[in-house]
C-alpha cells in the first residue's frame, strides 16, 4: 500500500455514489487516471463545490472518461482513484503549486495507471465499440509435417505498436503528444492503456497487448530505458554508484529532447510538467537543479540547440522551416532549453566526437556560481530568474544568414570561414556574436594549453578540431550576456588570441 494523496476519489459501488476524500496521511491502495483535457477543465473542482463533492459526486455528471474510469476502478477492486483537475483545487495557485510539486510521486505510488491514450478530452471515454474480427482469435486446425497428426493453432491481427517512443500507432496517440503525460507514463509502476482498437499493459518487466498478448517487449528506447533504471536506481539502498549518476544523466537528456516536441496548454508549465522526473534525478544523484539543467553535469546540459527544421511524416525528409523564438514572458534563462519555445531540443546535433572523453578534456570554462530563484513550492518548477557566474574566453565572430549553414560563422576581421552558428531563435539577423568556448574535444585540447596562449607552436594534428562553444550578445550591462545559440568552431586555433574574462550570463 501507498500513501494517500492530498485528495482522492472514493469510488463507491454500482449502488453509491462517488465522493472526494482527503488522505489525510493514511496508506491504501489506489489508481490514477492519465488523460487529455481538452479545450477545458473537464471537471474542476472548486472551492465553491468542494464541499458538496466530498458529500456525493452524482456519477452522471461526470465526463464519460472518468466514468469509465470509475467503473475500471471497481472492477479491480480498488477503492480510491486521483484524478487531477477533481482532486486539485481548481484555480487555486496555492493548491496547484503544492499539488504539482508531488504529482509525479502520485504516479510513482499508484497501484495503476488507467490511460485514456485516444482520448482527446473528457467526453471520448476508454471504451470503443470495436470489430471482434480485429482482435480476437481465430481458430484454425493445421497438419503437420509427419505423418497425419493436426495440430490447433490461433491467429490474430498484429499490429505495429512495438515502441511507445518510435514509430507505429502507439507512438502517435493522443497522450503521447502531451508534455505532461511523458513523466506520468515514465514514473508509472503499471499502465493500462484504452487505445483506439485494443487495450495495452506496461509495467517494469512487459508490454503487452491484445493483439499480441505474449509478447515481451525489449527494453531499447529511452520511454523503457527511463523507467527500468530509474526504478532500481531509487530503490537501491546501498547508494547511487557514479555510472549510475551517469546512467540518471544520459537519460535526462533523451527525456528533454523526447519531451521538447510535446504540446502544452500553458506555456508557463514547461518546467512544472518534468518536476516530478527532475525529482526523480534528484534523489538519485544529489545534484543542484538550474532550470532543467544538472550543476554535476552542466557543461553538457549547456550544449543544446533547438532544431529549426521538421520531418515530412510521409518522406521523412524536409527543409521546411519551423519557427523557434523566445516567449514574451519570461520562463528561464537564456542559457536553459527551457528558455525557447522549439519544435524539438536536440542535445546531439553539432557535437563533434566522444563526449564522455571531451567533458574530462574540458578546460576553458569555469562555472564560479550558478542561481536560480523559483516561485511557489516546487523547487523544481517555474523559474522567475536565473544567472551563471562564468569564467572562460570569449571572442568576436560575424554570422551571416545569406551563406550556407555550414560555413555561416567567418572570422570577425579576416572574413575566413571558422565554424557553424546554431541561432536559438528562427531568422537571426545580428552579425556580431561572441564564442565562449565550453567542450573541447580530445584532439583539440592543443596539448593541454588553454585559449589565448600565443607563446607555443602549433602542430598540424590541432587544426580543423571541433570545439563547441555558446554564442553570446551582450545586454549592455557591464559583463553581462545572453545566450543566443550554440557554436561549433571548426579549427581550434582560431581560439588562441581570444581573452579570458569573468562573465555573467543570464
Amino acid at each position: 500500500m501507498s500513501r494517500l494523496p492530498t485528495r482522492v476519489i472514493r469510488v463507491g459501488t454500482s449502488t453509491t455514489s462517488p465522493s472526494i476524500v482527503t488522505g489525510g496521511g493514511s496508506y491504501s491502495r489506489y489508481a490514477i487516471l492519465s488523460h487529455c483535457w481538452g479545450d477545458g477543465v473537464p471537471y474542476p473542482t472548486t472551492m465553491e463545490n468542494y464541499d458538496s463533492r466530498c458529500k456525493n459526486i452524482p456519477f452522471e455528471t461526470l465526463p464519460k472518461t472518468f466514468q469509465e474510469a470509475i467503473t475500471v476502478t471497481r472492477a479491480l477492486e480498488l477503492e480510491y482513484l486521483w484524478i487531477d483537475d477533481s482532486c486539485i483545487i481548481q484555480y487555486s495557485s496555492i493548491d496547484w503549486q503544492r499539488e504539482s510539486a508531488v504529482m509525479g510521486e502520485y504516479y510513482k505510488s499508484a497501484d495503476l495507471t488507467i490511460a485514456a491514450a485516444d482520448s482527446t478530452d473528457g467526453s471520448k471515454g476508454l471504451f470503443r465499440k470495436r470489430n471482434p474480427l480485429g482482435f480476437q482469435d481465430c481458430h484454425l486446425e493445421v497438419g503437420l509435417p509427419v505423418g497425419n497428426q493436426k495440430a490447433s493453432a490461433f491467429s490474430r491481427q498484429v499490429e505495429d505498436h512495438w515502441s511507445l517512443m518510435g514509430s507505429g500507432p502507439l507512438r502517435l496517440t493522443t497522450l503521447n503528444r502531451r508534455a505532461w503525460c511523458l513523466q506520468e507514463a515514465v514514473l508509472s509502476r503499471r499502465i493500462l492503456q484504452f487505445h483506439e482498437l485494443q487495450m495495452s499493459w506496461t509495467c517494469l518487466e512487459a508490454f503487452k497487448s491484445e493483439s499480441t498478448p505474449s509478447c515481451l517487449l525489449v527494453l531499447v528506447d529511452v520511454y523503457y530505458l527511463s523507467r527500468e533504471i530509474l526504478s532500481s536506481i531509487t530503490t537501491s539502498i546501498c547508494g547511487v554508484s557514479e555510472s549510475k549518476k551517469a546512467s540518471c544523466y544520459n537519460i535526462w537528456l533523451d527525456l528533454i529532447q523526447e519531451y521538447s516536441h510535446r504540446a502544452l496548454t500553458h506555456d508557463s508549465d514547461l518546467l512544472p510538467a518534468i518536476s516530478g522526473l527532475a525529482d526523480h534525478i534528484y534523489k538519485a544523484t544529489s545534484s543542484e537543479y538550474l532550470a532543467g539543467l544538472w550543476k554535476e553535469d552542466f557543461i553538457r546540459g549547456l550544449l543544446w540547440r533547438p532544431l529549426h527544421l521538421t520531418l515530412n511524416k510521409a518522406s521523412k525528409a524536409s527543409d521546411e522551416r519551423q519557427p523557434c523564438f523566445r516567449p514574451a514572458t519570461y520562463r528561464a534563462p537564456s542559457w536553459s532549453w527551457a528558455s525557447v519555445d522549439a519544435t524539438r531540443i536536440s542535445y546531439k546535433a553539432g557535437l563533434s566526437h566522444d563526449f564522455s572523453k571531451a567533458i574530462i578534456n574540458a578546460s576553458c570554462f569555469k562555472l564560479r556560481n550558478a542561481e536560480v530563484k523559483v516561485t511557489g513550492a516546487n523547487p523544481f518548477g517555474e523559474v522567475v530568474s536565473g544567472e551563471l557566474a562564468v569564467c572562460g574566453y570569449l571572442k568576436e565572430a560575424a554570422f551571416s544568414a545569406a551563406l550556407p549553414d555550414e560555413e555561416n560563422l567567418r572570422d570577425a576581421n579576416a572574413g575566413n570561414i571558422i565554424g557553424t552558428f546554431h541561432a536559438d531563435e528562427t531568422n537571426w539577423a545580428q552579425s556580431a556574436i561572441w564564442c565562449l568556448p565550453v567542450l573541447w574535444h580530445p584532439k583539440s585540447t592543443m596539448n593541454g594549453r588553454e585559449p589565448g596562449d600565443q607563446n607555443d607552436s602549433y602542430t598540424d594534428d590541432e587544426e580543423d578540431q571541433a570545439v563547441d562553444c555558446l554564442a553570446l550578445i551582450p545586454t549592455g550591462n557591464s559583463n553581462e550576456y545572453v545566450r543566443v545559440g550554440l557554436v561549433v568552431i571548426s579549427d581550434a586555433l582560431w581560439l588562441r588570441d581570444c581573452v579570458k574574462k569573468d562573465i555573467t550570463i543570464i
